[in-house]
């Protein structure tokens, strides 16, 4: 699984399959109205792009130390890397 979300939350690469060491995928929709694109390497995110479609408040996961609150307006774009 790639991609979980709800109301409340988004979660990152939930269940990345071990034999995709790197990747990317675009144009995840999510609830809420959102697309968004995740760029992994070596198992682990490096970077993620969301654009809301539509006014959203959320947050979002990746693993167990990773969770960042966001609000976006619609038609907004933002670029989040992951160190």
């Amino acid at each position: 699984m790639l991609l979980f979300s709800d109301e409340e939350e988004i979660i990152l690469l939930p269940a990345l399959p071990d034999s995709w060491k790197s990747g990317s995928v675009k144009g995840l929709r999510g609830v809420g109205n959102i697309i968004i694109d995740i760029f992994w390497k070596n198992g682990k995110i490096t970077e993620y792009k969301i654009t809301a479609l539509s006014d959203i408040g959320t947050v979002v996961k990746y693993g167990q130390e990773y969770s960042t609150a966001l609000s976006m307006k619609a038609g907004e774009t933002r670029k989040f890397e992951i160190k």
